[in-house]
């Protein structure tokens, strides 16, 4: 069959054949009548999966061996058109003192020296029991790790459903959240963020502890660093082929809306630290059964 010329589908041919007609993009034979919403949506269609090809492109996960360590840029250094393109995504950014982009797309903010040494020790302290230890907990879970399992989660590793064994502690308790606002407070005056009606936790990673790939459900994310980490622990960002290196006081942002794969490397030497904090969310940690009472 010869190929079907625009001029001669959309002039002779239809009037001779006045049921249907063929597209002239995909060649399915349409009712003649709706052959301009068929053009439209077939020329829709061709966009759609050329951006979901760009978009299958970006998400490719790169090894994790393979990242590599960023600084990034101060944001005050960049271009007008760049910043602008920044704001698009945070429109509420202000002051660009002391903030570097470790991503451009998406946007993955580092506020260095956000919270003060003492700052971050109160946090942490926010953890600590009666008894002066800090529980260990089966990741989210009110669930004591037996012995047993520690040993083994190594193995564990990069094995579905079995990779999540390596979850780090994750609680909030009322002396945490007695310093929540404070510390929200502080971003919103360094940076301009609004944070409201967001969901915090606290994650202690101890030695050969990791976070798998995963992605959050929120506008955005802010992650802040409590403690310097001997060794290992990055931030991960498999799709972007960076990771970031804790340090303590800075923190990190990025968006949500398209998801962002990210992951906690394993500590490998010390522990690890991290105030946890997505924004907005319907509900924070107390409401479930992660709140712990430790006045």
């Amino acid at each position: 069959m010869e190929p079907i010329s625009v001029r001669a589908t959309l002039s002779g041919p239809l009037e001779r054949s006045p049921r249907f007609a063929p597209c002239v993009r995909c060649g399915h034979r349409r009712p003649q009548r709706k052959l301009a919403p068929v053009l439209g949506a077939c020329m829709g269609a061709g966009l759609a999966v050329a951006r979901k090809v760009r978009r299958r492109a970006t998400d490719v996960e790169r090894p994790l061996e393979s990242l590599v360590e960023v600084q990034g840029e101060y944001i005050k250094d960049l271009p007008a058109e760049r910043l602008a393109a920044l704001r698009a995504v945070f429109p509420e950014l202000s002051d660009t003192e002391k903030i570097r982009l470790v991503s451009e797309d998406p946007p993955v903010l580092l506020l260095e020296q956000l919270l003060s040494e003492e700052e971050c020790e109160a946090f942490v302290e926010s953890m600590r029991d009666p008894d002066g230890s800090f529980p260990e907990r089966l990741g989210q879970a009110n669930l004591d790790v037996p012995g047993w399992l520690t040993p083994l989660r190594a193995a564990f590793r990069g094995v579905p459903v079995l990779d999540w064994l390596g979850n780090p502690t994750v609680r909030w308790t009322y002396r945490s959240r007695c310093l929540l606002d404070s510390y929200l407070q502080k971003v919103r005056d360094r940076c301009g963020l609004d944070l409201s009606y967001g969901a915090a936790n606290i994650k202690h990673y101890r030695q050969d502890q990791w976070l798998p790939v995963h992605i959050d459900y929120n506008r955005a994310t802010l992650m802040t660093y409590l403690n310097e980490v001997g060794d290992g622990g990055h931030t991960l960002f498999p799709t972007l082929g960076i990771k970031v290196k804790p340090a303590r006081g800075s923190a990190l942002v990025w968006p949500n809306q398209p998801p962002l794969k990210h992951a906690g490397d394993a500590v490998k030497q010390g522990e690890k630290w991290i105030l946890f904090y997505n924004w907005p969310a319907e509900q924070n940690w107390e409401y479930d059964g992660n709140f712990e009472f430790n006045a």
